[in-house]
């Protein structure tokens, strides 16, 4: 589709082969077919066991590697593609600057009898997640090279993008955004826990974000486009019925469709309602508790509804659009949740900062954020995820800070994140804190030979 692509752009198609940017796992990828054509058929089982092993364990290094400060002797072909990438890198970095953002959106279908919907919209924003790795793993690499200025820049990029994607107000985009912030902030106490920045620094950095991590609002999301492709699909759904049955309007099977649009709306419209008030702050607002009212409102009047499918076309509709607003119901109380931890990620950033400048000034961490108070921050915040205290601990010539998630339970720090292993921490899948903890290093990792093959 690159041709619709571009015109949507207003310029004319790109050369199909050029000097683009290319993600490492693409480049990996060639190297990994380039060394398996090498050794042929030479290989045993056990080797080819031991050599997935081995890349499975570098991919997952690689994760580290955006949190964490490395070097060339780490992991020399990461080195080479950022060196490769360095132009493009930079090309994207200064773009990122700008105030406004464009990506086109357009409706396609590999069948020209079924109709264009919004459902079928092609969306390119996830693909910036690779310039975001990309940035932090170059980051990370210069910080290790005594460059923190520079890192702090790419790693201010990397928001900046995030913020843009958000300003699309789809789904889509707004989970892109959230995701990609939430990549750049843990890589945020490395850079200043490495970078022994000054307090005053360290304060016009913390503007500096500020300014960068705006919000990205569910809200919005879910009243344009959310709203914007359900009615889409049902008068495809309306379109594809008139198809089928010859344009006749009667019979058993019909539906009211206008009707239908007007219940989805009336749907759409209490619930973007109370997440106004939820996102405002009001005390009384329960998004959750108005989902629950109509869960109990469908089965009490579904038995009548089903009464009346044989003479009603409005009990057949009713029948039919309240179990689909409801299925979108969970998605909407996940998305919230997503917005909160956004938010928690936030709010965490800001007492970084402040910790950072308490040590500028004191030569350490303070035991307690307790401390910070008033000099460095007003008060103390309150989790936005799980409406309780952030979590803190001094440790040795560093710091962990955690949100205790939303489980609402303080797991100590311990996560899912597999790279969390590496700073002390056991792993488990019931675990959900969010972790942000200085030093940050990486383990020894030994490149894969026949030695290493057979340990």
């Amino acid at each position: 589709h690159r041709m619709q692509f571009f015109m949507r752009l207003g310029v004319d198609p790109l050369p199909m082969k050029g000097d683009y940017f290319e993600s490492l796992v693409a480049l990996q990828e060639r190297v990994n077919e380039k060394e398996d054509r090498s050794v042929g058929d030479d290989r045993s089982s056990l080797d080819e066991e031991a050599l997935s092993h081995h890349r499975e364990q570098r991919d997952e290094r690689r994760d580290a590697m955006l949190r964490a400060p490395w070097t060339q002797q780490n992991d020399p072909i990461a080195a080479k593609w950022l060196d490769d990438n360095r132009q493009t890198l930079d090309l994207f970095l200064q773009g990122t600057k700008r105030e406004r953002h464009f990506v086109p959106t357009f409706v396609f279908t590999s069948d020209p009898d079924e109709p264009e919907t919004l459902l079928s919209s092609s969306m390119y924003a996830c693909r910036y997640r690779w310039v975001i790795r990309a940035l932090l793993m170059r980051s990370m690499y210069r910080l290790a090279d005594s460059h923190s200025d520079k890192a702090w820049r790419d790693c201010l990029g990397c928001f900046r993008i995030a913020n843009h994607i958000g300003e699309g107000n789809n789904i889509s985009h707004v989970l892109t955004s959230f995701t990609c912030t939430n990549m750049a902030a843990h890589a945020v106490p490395t850079i200043l826990h490495d970078g022994k920045f000054s307090s005053k620094e360290l304060n016009a950095m913390r503007i500096e974000l500020r300014q960068c991590a705006k919000h990205a609002s569910v809200t919005t999301a879910i009243d344009l486009d959310e709203r914007l492709t359900t009615l889409d699909a049902v008068q495809a759904l309306a379109q594809v019925h008139r198809v089928a049955t010859d344009g006749h309007k009667g019979g058993q099977g019909s539906v009211d469709w206008n009707l239908m649009l007007r219940e989805f709306n009336t749907w759409f419209d209490e619930l973007v309602a109370e997440m106004r008030k939820e996102e405002a702050g009001d005390p009384n607002a329960d998004v959750k508790a108005l989902i629950e009212a109509r869960h109990a409102r469908f089965e009490k009047n579904r038995r009548y509804w089903i009464a009346g499918c044989p003479f009603s076309r409005s009990a057949r509709t009713h029948l039919v659009t309240s179990p689909l607003a409801l299925l979108l119901e969970p998605a909407v109380l996940t998305l919230m949740t997503v917005e909160r931890r956004w938010k928690s990620t936030i709010e965490r950033l800001d007492l970084v900062f402040a910790l950072e400048q308490f040590r500028a000034e004191t030569g350490k961490y303070p035991q307690s954020l307790a401390e910070l108070v008033p000099t460095h921050i007003a008060k103390i915040p309150l989790d936005p995820l799980a409406r309780k205290p952030f979590r803190y601990r001094a440790k040795n010539d560093g710091y962990m800070l955690w949100s205790i998630g939303s489980n609402g339970v303080d797991d100590d720090g311990r996560t899912r994140k597999k790279y969390d292993i590496r700073n002390g921490l056991d792993n488990t899948n019931t675990w959900d804190d969010d972790l942000f903890i200085v030093p940050r290093r990486l383990e020894p990792f030994t490149e894969f030979n026949e030695e290493t093959a057979d340990q």
